[in-house]
């Protein structure tokens, strides 16, 4: 599969909300062990010289690699992000795919920045997960699908919520178009965003290609900043360094498109699927 990253496209999704972290539990567990080990054949002060020069070596390794990306990116995000937009009028039937569990917080909004996506409607499959949601995510996904004809909602029991992916599958399973878009629960695309990821599709040997996301609310606090600032980095530095030095493009899990035949190639959709929500 050959993926495409370049000009990426940018919809004004994420706000700086509650993060959901995993962890790795046996990590807590093991490095403690290892030190008391340590300590106790070589002594306190040489596990503490070891601990350090370990540390020192990591952080060499990841500043050089950072640099390495950062220098290569110099080379090529400027390029890309300065290139002229060119829509050559290509309009394929697109699905776009949202997976949301436990978002009413969000799910109006997202629902109208989805509406409001400015591409044929007759082109354009909308269909938004509810993934298992405790909260009244499912309640008021229902009563917006009742309101819009090209809105479906595709319901998961708490049972069967078993991640995003399974999530995803679900609503593939009923996708009719040629072009899949992933956004997140708590995106506010930009109107243009699906005509911009779309015509990259024109090229028959694209299989997928990854947009750039954004943070709506910089400006809210140091921490939306800090946030901000590691998005851009992320994408700018990160994924342009990574696709510079190693051919290797991004290809992230939201403002992100893909083939359908591409993807039912793999095998993806074809289990998971619940009924469709009368509307």
């Amino acid at each position: 599969m050959r993926l495409k990253s370049r000009r990426p496209d940018e919809p004004q999704p994420h706000r700086v909300g509650d993060a959901r972290a995993q962890g790795a539990p046996w990590v807590l567990v093991t490095l403690p062990g290892l030190a008391l080990t340590s300590a106790g054949t070589i002594g306190v002060g040489a596990t503490i010289t070891v601990v350090g020069i370990g540390l020192q070596v990591v952080f060499i390794a990841f500043f050089a690699r950072h640099l390495a990306f950062a220098i290569s990116a110099l080379h090529t995000a400027p390029r890309d992000l300065e290139a002229e937009v060119v829509d050559t009028g290509f309009r394929p039937p697109v699905a776009v795919i949202v997976a949301c569990k436990n978002e009413e917080q969000v799910i109006g909004k997202l629902v109208a920045s989805l509406l409001a996506l400015d591409y044929p409607p007759q082109l354009l499959q909308l269909l938004v997960v509810n993934d298992g949601s405790t909260d009244r995510t499912g309640e008021l996904l229902t009563s917006l699908a009742a309101e819009h004809s090209h809105l479906d909602a595709v319901h998961r029991a708490p049972a069967e919520s078993n991640g995003k992916s399974a999530a995803l599958n679900a609503a593939l399973a009923q996708v009719t178009a040629e072009i899949v878009i992933v956004f997140d629960g708590d995106h506010q695309p930009r109107p243009d965003v699906v005509r911009r990821l779309v015509r990259h599709f024109e090229d028959p040997a694209i299989a997928a290609v990854q947009g750039r996301c954004q943070i709506s609310n910089p400006d809210d606090s140091l921490i939306s900043r800090l946030v901000a600032i590691d998005y851009l980095a992320g994408y700018l530095v990160n994924e342009y360094g990574r696709q510079s030095i190693y051919r290797l493009p991004a290809y992230g899990g939201a403002n992100c498109a893909v083939r359908t035949t591409s993807l039912r190639e793999l095998g993806a959709g074809t289990s998971g699927a619940s009924p469709r929500t009368p509307t």
